[in-house]
């Protein structure tokens, strides 16, 4: 993030070698670390510009920072109360996807944010935690959308149980 650079603290402490080859991340610490860089997170005073956000995937021992965008009204004003359903699905590839179907209220909503989120990435997030993040390929206006990425299997299958299983807080942001 432009935020950041610069700051070779923060990345002494992610060691972000790791996030190397992903705009999306940045950077990876031991789950036993992920604390002390949030206490440096804090001294930044950048809560207004951006939130931070993590992801574990649940068989690796380090977790991985990502920063939110909120400020330019790009950030995703969606939450688990505008999807109707998700599906597990497979393209061409064999891939792992997620299919989800947007609430009528919510489609020309998620028209217009796709649209000025093209090529950014998206996360979405349980508990303020990152569980999934694809990338925006194009304008969806019909409500009805697949992410695809490299989720695993485990990410595909937790995150469509998630969203049928109801009111859970699950939420969407614009990663900066």
């Amino acid at each position: 993030t432009e935020l950041l650079k610069g700051d070779n603290h923060l990345f002494a402490l992610l060691n972000a070698q790791d996030a190397k080859g992903t705009e999306k991340i940045v950077g990876c610490v031991p789950v036993e670390d992920r604390d002390k860089v949030n206490d440096y997170l804090k001294t930044l005073g950048l809560s207004e510009k951006c939130r931070f956000a993590w992801e574990q995937l649940p068989s690796i021992p380090k977790a991985c920072l990502y920063a939110l965008q909120l400020e330019n009204q790009k950030s995703a004003p969606f939450t688990r109360a505008d999807i109707e359903s998700a599906h597990l699905s497979h393209l061409q590839n064999s891939k792992p996807s997620i299919g989800m179907s947007f609430k009528k209220t919510a489609i020309p909503l998620w028209a217009d944010f796709t649209k000025r989120n093209m090529d950014n990435t998206i996360a979405i997030l349980l508990d303020d935690n990152v569980i999934y993040s694809p990338t925006v390929m194009s304008v969806i206006e019909n409500g009805n959308c697949i992410f695809t990425g490299n989720p695993t299997q485990m990410q595909t299958k937790l995150l469509v149980l998630f969203i049928n299983s109801g009111e859970l807080p699950i939420s969407f942001g614009v990663v900066k």
